[in-house]
């Protein structure tokens, strides 16, 4: 096995930094692991008219909740805050949402990015994480003792699509314009019977579409660190922009994960199998 050197984890888009810091005081991972950074990425496009907005609660009918809160708990606990989608929002938008960060997490480092592009050295071995200050945040307590996850307080949910057909490019392509508006977030990889395979990125109202090329590797892919290790990593090191890794164009199939909130998830996968083939 080889040796682990950094440990990098994506948690969901409804995660919370805290929670997600105190599951490294458990036990004995301070003796096996150290927290070394949290990391917020924040949709600088979308985040006010998310911040403005509420959700139905499902435990209550008839009652709502508000979004806010979430998002300030995803920026006021992390050590590196990212600014991202700038390109796609107004610079005064940007300077309110950076002064919001700033005022809630002093500390915090502040970057702003297109694409999530940031050094390499901003997020890891950085050194940020401070074990005791994370004790004295005033919702230490009440979040360690706290039953239940941020998906079922501001009801969302997520699901998966998959299908072995084919798309056909001009459906989807009409889907896209009636996106339904309770999908927040949609990832995933799409395949057509009349045009290239693309990467679906969806957060809000943005939606990118990125062509896969199976011509060019990627030039940038970190090497395998040597011919032994080549079973330990395989599938890893790969650019879903750029290359699929080493898979045939021809098996390719889809698969789309959805997050919302309230999805009628039936009809949005009705919707989808209208544009198989």
């Amino acid at each position: 096995t080889p040796e682990i050197d950094y440990i990098l984890i994506e948690s969901t888009g409804l995660g919370e930094p805290l929670p997600i810091a105190q599951t490294f005081y458990m036990d004995d991972l301070q003796q096996r692991v150290r927290l070394d950074n949290l990391v917020s990425v924040i949709d600088a496009a979308n985040f006010w008219r998310y911040y403005e907005s509420e959700v139905p609660d499902e435990n209550n009918p008839g009652e709502s909740v508000a979004l806010a809160p979430l998002l300030i708990d995803q920026l006021e606990f992390a050590n590196t805050i990212i600014l991202n989608k700038v390109d796609f929002a107004e610079p005064e938008v940007v300077d309110a949402l950076e002064a919001l960060a700033r005022q809630l997490n002093p500390s915090a480092r502040i970057l702003r990015a297109c694409y999530g592009d940031v050094p390499l050295s901003e997020l890891i071995d950085t050194h940020r994480y401070d074990y005791e200050r994370g004790f004295e945040h005033p919702d230490w307590e009440e979040e360690w003792n706290k039953t239940g996850s941020e998906s079922e307080e501001y009801g969302f949910h997520s699901f998966v699509y998959r299908a072995d057909r084919p798309f056909v490019w001009r459906r989807f392509e009409a889907l896209l314009e009636e996106w339904h508006p309770s999908i927040v977030r949609c990832k995933g990889l799409a395949v057509f019977v009349d045009h290239e395979p693309v990467i679906v990125q969806q957060a809000g109202r943005h939606v990118a579409l990125d062509i896969l090329d199976f011509s060019d590797p990627a030039a940038d892919a970190p090497q395998i660190p040597s011919p032994s290790d080549d079973k330990a990593f395989e599938g890893c090191f790969i650019n879903p922009i750029t290359q699929y890794g080493d898979a045939d164009p021809e098996t390719l199939t889809t698969e789309l994960v959805f997050i919302g909130r309230s999805m009628p998830e039936a009809a949005i996968r009705a919707q989808l199998e209208a544009c198989l083939v």
